[in-house]
């Protein structure tokens, strides 16, 4: 973990967040009755990362970027209460046994991809430049430990 940067953990974890939503994709189309297991997996990993981002990155970010007002991370924290929004109607769905959830997984894939995209781009990048290898190694720290 020495030295790790933010760009690879993080973005390591979407990664694992793209899977995970590849998967339920394919049991929407094969295996409804996986549908709710494939679910549960990729929400939970889902939450698990924006609760990381949202308790130390971002906070880190803001502080070290020095911005008040429209930092990207005001936009972060409104797509994240979006995904939820998603989450919540598929977990509905889900609940009363409704398969028919391609239109909602649809719009949270293109959102996420979106999302973290600029998460990618913008904050990991710069977290990297402004942080100590410290700073950066007691952050993932924190997030794996999360």
């Amino acid at each position: 973990m020495l030295n790790e940067t933010i760009q690879h953990s993080y973005g390591s974890e979407n990664d694992h967040l793209d899977i995970l939503l590849h998967e339920l994709i394919r049991a929407v189309d094969s295996w409804p009755s996986e549908c709710q297991t494939v679910f549960e997996e990729f929400r939970g990993a889902l939450e698990e990362q924006i609760r990381s981002e949202e308790r130390f990155l971002f906070p880190f970010y803001e502080q070290r970027s020095q911005l008040k007002s429209h930092s990207p991370t005001d936009r972060m924290r409104s797509e994240h209460r979006q995904l939820q929004v998603l989450l919540d109607q598929i977990q509905q769905k889900l609940e009363m046994s409704d398969w028919q959830i391609d239109l909602e997984v649809t719009v949270l894939k293109k959102l996420l991809a979106q999302h973290c995209s600029t998460e990618e781009l913008v904050v990991y990048s710069k977290m990297d430049e402004v942080l100590t290898a410290q700073e950066r190694d007691a952050i993932i720290s924190r997030y794996e430990r999360d």
